[in-house]
């Protein structure tokens, strides 16, 4: 491995190396230590798959250990930022595998926002955090599930990118070595919209102001598709309990009538008034009409207040994305203006 060539394949600008200030034999004693230790990595992310995959509430599970080229392209990158990040100034290969936590990555992907409160129970109750988990989150999104995190210490940060993601540093210690796994628990939409953001991005296109405006839509669609889903399954369980309610009125109504029967063949076998009987017939016919009104109107109501609901957040996701700020005309104008 040639230090040129390595710079030249991962568009590493000599700037970027000068300000980085490490040697490159250090680079690759790290790179060899790294790859002398991949088949215990991977299976120790074969562990971590297998128990997350069994959570209730996660989809799938994706998992990959970081490539030794990857590996090295992140060091030099992260100590030529500027400011440079101090985590990574005296890294060694005695301890670059407790300075970078990714070198074994997780995602646990699901269905619904709400399912990431089920799956942060079930990773506290088999790990340990290595740092204090933190959930990404986009500007504008719904402070509900926010509150539910922060009781859970899960601290919220907006993403400068629109990720939505909740990323957990875990450790464990199946050798002599402890090894730490990044854990990052988000929707199938959000992992959709990731993965694309991150093709199209980098490196190509990650100054192309047109490319960022659709991203940012597709990142805004992406979360209007969750909010949908989430409804979705609100909407589910509300016909679902619906219909529980209506079958006991039903039953309630099928024994008033049997009852009724009863009564009104008692007193035609009589063929005599008793106040008491008569009192109670009334009584039932009563009940009767009552639960058969109730079924009626509890059908009505309910039937207009889900639809309405359903309307409302149709033309609320349609809303938002129409006034997205791509469509503006005026913007367009400004991008050519720059162009010229």
């Amino acid at each position: 491995m040639e230090l040129e060539n390595f710079l030249s394949a991962n568009r590493i600008t000599d700037a970027d190396w000068q300000r980085a200030a490490i040697t490159w034999d250090e680079l690759v004693s790290i790179h060899h230590d790294h790859v002398s230790r991949i088949r215990q990595l991977e299976d120790t992310a074969g562990f971590f798959v297998n128990s997350i995959q069994s959570f209730a509430s996660v989809h799938s599970v994706r998992w990959r250990v970081k490539d030794p080229d990857h590996l090295i392209e992140k060091i030099i990158r992260k100590r030529a930022e500027e400011p440079a990040n101090e985590r990574y100034r005296d890294i060694s290969v005695g301890n670059y595998h407790t300075i970078v936590t990714d070198l074994i990555g997780v995602r646990a992907l699901h269905l619904f926002k709400d399912d990431c409160l089920a799956i942060h129970d079930q990773v506290i109750g088999m790990w340990d955090f290595h740092e204090a988990p933190v959930s990404y989150v986009r500007e504008g999104d719904r402070s509900d599930l926010a509150e539910d995190l922060d009781e859970r210490n899960i601290g919220a940060k907006v993403h400068p990118a629109g990720y939505r993601s909740i990323h957990y540093v875990l450790k464990t210690k199946p050798a002599l070595r402890e090894v730490l796994v990044e854990l990052q628990v988000r929707t199938v939409f959000e992992e959709a919209w990731s993965e694309i953001d991150h093709k199209v991005r980098y490196p190509n296109f990650s100054k192309n102001h047109q490319v960022e405006d659709v991203l940012k839509i597709f990142n805004r669609l992406a979360g209007s598709a969750d909010e949908l889903g989430g409804f979705v399954r609100s909407l589910s369980r509300e016909l679902d309990r619906y219909d529980r309610e209506v079958g006991c009125a039903v039953e309630e109504r099928d024994s008033a009538l049997e009852e009724m029967q009863k009564l009104l063949t008692e007193l035609s076998e009589a063929k005599a008034s008793k106040a008491e009987i008569v009192a109670k017939a009334e009584r039932l016919q009563a009940e009767l009409n009552r639960a058969t009104r109730a079924i009626k109107h509890k059908r009505d109501l309910d039937i207009d207040l889900l639809f309405s609901k359903a309307i409302y957040e149709g033309s609320r996701v349609v809303g938002s994305t129409h006034r997205s700020s791509f469509f503006d005309s005026s913007n367009f104008k400004k991008r050519d203006d720059d162009r010229q």
